[in-house]
């Protein structure tokens, strides 16, 4: 370190440190530590680094010296390389040429961490190099799929490698597009548009590929002129679309920022935008009667405006019936304007279930197992569930109460009999208007519940299914 034992002791030592210091007998003027402490290792390094431009150097000596087997040196590198220095840290520091010789000097010591290797691919992504991003992570994604691999390596979320492959391909999409090549920048999109849709699926559901795809297709917006603009609109939109009640609730930021990025550049840059629709509309295009329902349904819209939106919906729909967009729009619309309407909403979100190519999405499912509860079609409600409960693993709607069911403005009340009482969070109650067994919380309720015990219950839902909640003796 440079500094007399004295020195730093005086300056950095104090008895919430003890213990952590060791005197190499082999190298007598060496002095080394090892913290236990996070803040007492950062006051050694302030001091003995006062410009830290200094400790890089050390730092790539200190990262080739790790052992790979050692969990523990894993992770601490890891941590600094990813939340601390790297391109998505805390304090990014270096320039590229500095960082990648740091990650590099890791790799060579034998670090294949899909983490690390992930963030040394956004690294490289950042500097435009897509071939080699594109290599690093296809390595991130093999060490997670070797079973041979150490434990301690697959860290990094599937989801997350696929998502920033798409965005490998996106960019690099939008790098060759701009250079005039569309039909060499076409086969790069699709490939950026599978790997967001393969984010989407996984035990950790988030907002991310939604607003990744629609900042790609946007972006090819901006790079595109006059009419050639609006199919990547629609696009763009359509992914925010898709994001409802499939991202978590608190997850919902980065998709209204996006909406709101979208519709700023069409307010600023597209004075013409209505014309641009109708001529859209006039080719029987059913993307322009999407594209202007869209842009008008903002966060403010006026009841008569919603109304408004859904008669162009509906007129769209008589003349492309299967538009998974306006489909989904409409179906949006009509609870919101027909709220004791379930038949009418119901045989809309079945008509967009046909229709779309991935209907095996959360917010679609339940929505259909919900309408299917309060038309009492309890059977088929359940099938919608069972899909569900599968398609729905990690998201945060299976804890909870997202709907209850209701006739009118009351709950819904059904009778049953207790049977299996397991624990205090885990029972069932067999009601033979449903045709199946309901669970339910006896540590929830306002009385003891007996074994076959006649009771009255409301019915929740969540994206596990059905719930028995608040009984009543019968």
């Amino acid at each position: 370190l440079n500094h007399s034992y004295e020195d730093f002791v005086n300056s950095v030592y104090d008895p919430a440190s003890m213990g952590v210091i060791i005197d190499d007998e082999e190298q007598r003027s060496v002095i080394r530590f090892r913290g236990r402490s996070r803040m007492v290792c950062e006051r050694i390094v302030e001091h003995c680094y006062p410009d830290q431009s200094d400790w890089l150097a050390d730092l790539a000596t200190i990262v080739a010296s790790l052992m790979p087997q050692n969990a523990n040196e894993i992770d601490t590198i890891r941590r600094l390389l990813i939340l601390k220095m790297g391109p998505r840290g805390a304090q990014p520091f270096g320039d590229v040429r500095q960082m990648k010789a740091i990650f590099e000097c890791a790799f060579d010591a034998g670090m294949r961490d899909s983490a690390t290797l992930h963030h040394f691919a956004l690294l490289l992504l950042d500097a435009g190099d897509f071939a080699q991003a594109e290599q690093f992570l296809s390595q991130a994604l093999a060490v997670i799929d070797d079973e041979r691999e150490l434990g301690h390596f697959k860290t990094e979320s599937r989801q997350n490698l696929y998502n920033s492959m798409g965005m490998v391909f996106g960019r690099r999409g939008l790098h060759i597009q701009l250079t005039g090549k569309e039909s060499e920048a076409a086969p790069q999109f699709d490939r950026a548009m599978q790997y967001f849709r393969s984010a989407r699926t996984g035990t950790s559901p988030s907002a991310y590929p939604y607003y990744c795809e629609s900042f790609i297709n946007y972006s090819r917006a901006r790079n595109s002129i006059g009419a050639a603009k609006l199919p990547f609109l629609a696009a763009a939109f359509k992914s925010l679309d898709e994001s409802d009640g499939n991202a978590p609730d608190d997850d919902k930021s980065s998709i209204g920022e996006m909406e709101a990025k979208i519709l700023q550049y069409i307010a600023t840059y597209l004075p013409n935008i209505g014309e641009l629709i109708e001529a859209q509309i006039a080719r029987g295009n059913p993307d322009g009667d999407y594209l202007n329902v869209r842009i008008k349904l903002r966060g403010d819209a006026s009841q008569s405006q919603r109304v408004a939106a859904y008669d162009i919906l509906t007129m769209a729909l008589a003349r492309t019936p299967k538009h998974v967009g306006c489909l989904r729009l409409a179906a949006r619309l009509h609870i919101l304007l027909h709220p004791d309407d379930w038949d009418g909403w119901s045989r809309l979100l079945h008509r967009w279930y046909a229709a779309d190519d991935q209907p095996e999405q959360c917010g679609l499912l339940f929505d259909l197992g919900y309408s299917s509860c309060e038309l009492g079609r309890y059977t088929e409600a359940a099938r919608y569930f069972e899909q569900l409960d599968r398609a729905s693993v990690g998201h945060p709607r299976r804890s909870g109460i997202v709907k209850k069911v209701i006739d009118g403005r009351a709950e819904r009340r059904l009778s049953g009999v207790a049977k299996n009482i397991i624990s205090p969070i885990e029972a069932w109650i067999r009601c033979d208007t449903i045709g199946q067994d309901l669970k339910f919380l006896p540590i929830k309720q306002k009385f003891t519940v007996a074994r076959e015990q006649s009771v009255t219950f409301s019915i929740a839902l969540n994206y596990r299914g059905m719930l028995a909640i608040e009984l009543r003796p019968a």
